[in-house]
C-alpha cells in the first residue's frame, strides 16, 4: 500500500504522521508527492509504524521497472 492511501485510510494528517514517526512534515510531504523517497532506515520505521501495511517493498517496487 502507498503511504498516502494508508494516511487517508487511517485519517492521519501528514503532520501527525511526521510527529509520530519523528521526522519533519516537509519530509513526509516530499515522500507523499514522490519528490523523494525515505531512507532505508525510515522505510523500515514506516513499515513498523504501519504494522507492515506500508512495506519497504512498496517503496521499491517501481524501481526495477524504471
Amino acid at each position: 500500500m502507498q503511504l498516502d492511501d494508508y494516511l487517508h485510510e487511517k485519517r492521519l494528517s501528514a503532520a501527525e504522521f511526521a510527529r509520530r514517526l519523528g521526522v519533519t512534515e516537509s519530509a513526509v510531504s516530499r515522500w507523499l508527492s514522490r519528490q523523494s523517497r525515505p531512507s532505508l532506515d525510515h522505510m523500515v520505521d514506516i513499515e513498523k509504524f504501519t504494522e507492515g501495511v506500508v512495506a519497504v517493498r512498496d517503496w521499491l517496487d517501481g524501481e526495477a521497472a524504471a
